[in-house]
């Protein structure tokens, strides 16, 4: 998706540096990378405390994202990280929407 696209689901961009972007909504904060103005990577970073890795999937629904959905067909990937303090809480979400974003 480009930036108009992800602005829908996720309002405007709270802050800008190169070609990262980063957007707040429902609790989370959104970090996502654009390559030639196409969403290519996103991690996800929860503002209060959330259990891991039970939490990651409403925060994946946000996006339009279906973790459960996801087969070898799927083009994206996802890593859900727990806290470095805490192994039971959510740390933050890796998407990345295709290989060639890796």
């Amino acid at each position: 998706k480009d930036s108009k696209a992800v602005e829908s689901i996720l309002g405007k961009p709270s802050s800008e540096n190169n070609n990262v972007y980063t957007y707040e909504k429902d609790g989370y904060i959104f970090d996502i990378t654009y390559f030639d103005s196409i969403c290519g990577q996103i991690k996800i970073t929860p503002k209060s405390l959330m259990k891991y890795p039970a939490d990651a999937t409403n925060s994946l629904k946000i996006l339009g994202i279906t973790a459960g959905d996801a087969d070898v067909l799927s083009p994206y990937s996802i890593s859900v990280i727990p806290s470095e303090t805490d192994g039971n809480k959510l740390g933050s979400i890796n998407v990345i929407l295709d290989e060639q974003y890796k």
